[in-house]
């Protein structure tokens, strides 16, 4: 029998009791799924979003760019460039049309409403459904360049506002607390914040990676297929390390830079179980992607598949939160990340 306390010591309202931990050891990775998974099934309501997203994206209508896709492809195709790609072999050049004339007839830029890495988790966010249960989804065309671009901006900016919607009511359940449109404008800012600096973070270890690889590639396609590995896992390496920057943000209220130091010193001095966490989380999150995936878009089973990945993403995410709460507290104790930092060392 697992004994249980109550971490938060702030006053809460019986409806918004916060979750439940283990008391008298750190919480295990096998035991944070297992509280994740039980206070989803206890607020059922924190699925609303990724239900509510996956459905939109279902069977809501479709905004296309593929004009502007099919202007490339024609421009790809003109003596001009015929005669600029002619060292390329005519079977490269016929696939890669091919994969572009395919990427546009299929891609939706509703799904920028879910922005890579930092978006609500979504089924159907980069999966096409061309056909759905009741007919063919109605399409919406963007064919000017500057509305394509001013769409991006907006749709991101969308999806970072559900993003903090989401991530506030996971973190008013988990620490007991309620949901106030001030968290949220907060939360939405600093996500804001978080895009930049990955996008900076990307770009500091991308271009000098692709410029590298520019020059090995002189001398040896290896060399540059090496370099371009080499980048790549940096950049998977530094992401594991800033994997809970967003719980930071979230559930302790502190500002980017110190989220995202106390991301790194949680990984640091307790590496083991953090790294097993998240990489058992990721595999269930993908693995079980697979099994939602299996019902067609024009099978009515695809809400099925809707609500198994709505639990099952916010489950993993939650279990995170609960783990990152229960692995953090002499950070809060010693009242920074900083402080904990010196505490740690020699």
């Amino acid at each position: 029998m697992v004994e249980w306390q109550i971490v938060n010591t702030r006053p809460s309202r019986p409806n918004h009791r916060p979750a439940r931990q283990p008391a008298d050891h750190p919480i295990g990775i096998i035991q944070s799924l297992a509280a994740g998974f039980d206070l989803v099934t206890r607020y059922p309501g924190l699925m609303l979003l990724p239900v509510l997203l996956d459905v939109f994206l279902w069977l809501g209508p479709h905004l296309s760019a593929y004009p502007l896709f099919r202007a490339y492809l024609d421009f790809l195709q003109s003596p001009e460039m015929q005669a600029m790609l002619a060292s390329n072999s005519p079977a490269q050049l016929e696939q890669l049309q091919k994969l572009l004339d395919q990427s546009g007839q299929m891609f939706n830029l509703f799904w920028w409403l879910s922005p890579t890495l930092l978006g609500v988790p979504g089924l159907m966010v980069g999966v096409p459904a061309n056909k759905l249960p009741n007919g063919i989804p109605a399409t919406w065309q963007v064919s000017n360049v500057l509305v394509y671009l001013v769409l991006f901006v907006v749709l991101s900016i969308a999806g970072l506002a559900l993003s903090a919607i989401y991530w506030a009511m996971l973190a008013s359940r988990v620490r007991g607390e309620r949901l106030g449109p001030q968290r949220i404008a907060a939360l939405w800012w600093s996500l804001c914040q978080v895009t930049l600096l990955v996008i900076v973070a990307a770009l500091t270890v991308g271009l000098p990676t692709f410029l590298a690889a520019l020059v090995a590639a002189l001398f040896s396609v290896v060399a540059a297929q090496i370099v371009l590995m080499l980048g790549g896992s940096l950049l998977v390496w530094l992401g594991f390390y800033l994997a809970f920057i967003l719980h930071g943000i979230a559930l302790r209220d502190w500002r980017v830079i110190q989220s995202a130091r106390a991301s790194i010193l949680l990984m640091r001095t307790q590496f083991p179980p953090t790294m097993g966490l998240v990489i058992l989380a990721v595999a269930i999150y993908i693995g079980m992607g697979y099994v939602w995936n299996i019902p067609a878009s024009d099978s009515w089973l695809r809400a099925a598949g809707i609500l198994g990945n709505a639990f099952t993403a916010t489950g993993v995410l939650a279990a995170t939160a609960l783990y990152y709460m229960n692995r953090t507290q002499s950070q809060v104790a010693s009242n920074t990340p900083q402080a904990a930092d010196a505490a740690h060392s020699p």
